[in-house]
C-alpha cells in the first residue's frame, strides 16, 4: 500500500459580522484560477502554518492563532487580534486527498462596516455573504466549495443569531471531523467522526449519522442528527 502523505499544519479563520437583522454575515475569497490548490474556490482566510508562526513553547493550535491572523491581513487586508478568535474546528484531510492537510478553524467577529481589500493574486475577489445565502451559494454549487467550507456554514447557520452564536462558540472543545471518504451511485460522501459509518464505512448504517454528500452536480447535503440540511 502507498504510504500515507505527511500532513501539513494548515489555519484558517472565519470571519463574521453583524447585520442590521440581526444574524450574520461571512467574509468568503475567491482563489485565482491560475494557483495549483483550490483553483476557483470560494474559502475562508486561511494557509500554511509557517515556522515564524510559532513562539516560544507554542502548541499547534497557538501557532495556527497566528496564521490565521496572518494570513487574514495577507488575503484579505483585515486586521485581527488573538482575542477576536474563537477555536472552532479541526480538519484532518482523508488518505485519499492529493496533499494532506490538517487545519485548524477559527472564528473572528468583526465590526459590521469592516471593509476588505483582497491580494489580487492568491485571491481576486472577497464577498461578504449573510449565512444562509453563503450556504445556499456553496450548497447548489454556485459557489465552488470545498466540505470544511460548506459545512462549517451549515454549523453556523443554525446559530444565526447573537445569543445563539455567542453559546455556540463558547469553550469549543477540540473536535477533529477526520472525514473517511465513500463513494456509491448516489455521489461522493464524506463521514465524519460521530457518525456509525464512521469506523465502517457502512452507508446503511445510519443508527448515528454526520455526513455529508456531494451529488454528481455539485450539490451538498448535510446529515446531523435527525436533519438533513440544504
Amino acid at each position: 500500500m502507498e504510504a500515507a502523505k505527511a500532513l501539513v499544519p494548515a489555519a484558517s479563520v472565519i470571519v463574521i459580522r453583524p447585520t442590521t437583522s440581526g444574524g450574520f454575515e461571512t467574509l468568503l475569497l475567491k482563489r485565482n484560477h491560475t494557483v495549483p490548490f483550490a483553483a476557483n474556490y470560494w474559502v475562508f482566510p486561511g494557509g500554511k502554518i509557517e515556522e515564524s508562526d510559532y513562539g516560544v513553547n507554542d502548541s499547534e493550535i497557538d501557532a495556527a492563532l497566528n496564521a490565521a491572523i496572518r494570513e487574514c491581513k495577507e488575503e484579505a487586508g483585515i486586521d485581527l487580534v488573538s482575542s477576536q478568535l474563537q477555536y472552532f474546528s479541526t480538519w484532518t484531510a482523508p488518505l485519499q486527498a492529493k496533499k494532506r492537510f490538517i487545519t485548524h478553524f477559527f472564528v473572528a467577529e468583526v465590526a459590521c462596516d469592516q471593509a476588505v481589500n483582497v491580494d489580487g493574486w492568491e485571491i481576486v475577489q472577497g464577498d461578504w455573504s449573510p449565512l444562509a445565502e453563503a450556504v445556499a451559494k456553496g450548497a447548489c454549487g454556485e459557489y465552488k466549495m470545498m466540505p470544511p467550507t460548506i459545512v462549517s456554514l451549515f454549523d453556523l447557520r443554525q446559530n444565526n443569531s447573537a445569543s445563539a452564536m455567542q453559546i455556540f462558540l463558547s469553550e469549543r472543545p477540540y473536535f477533529d471531523y477526520a472525514p473517511k471518504i465513500v463513494r456509491n451511485d448516489e455521489g461522493f460522501w464524506a463521514v465524519y467522526q460521530g457518525d456509525s459509518a464512521w469506523i465502517s464505512g457502512d452507508l446503511n448504517d445510519q443508527v448515528s449519522l454526520h455526513r455529508l454528500h456531494e451529488s454528481s452536480k455539485g450539490v451538498y447535503s448535510y446529515y446531523r442528527g435527525n436533519e438533513c440540511l440544504r
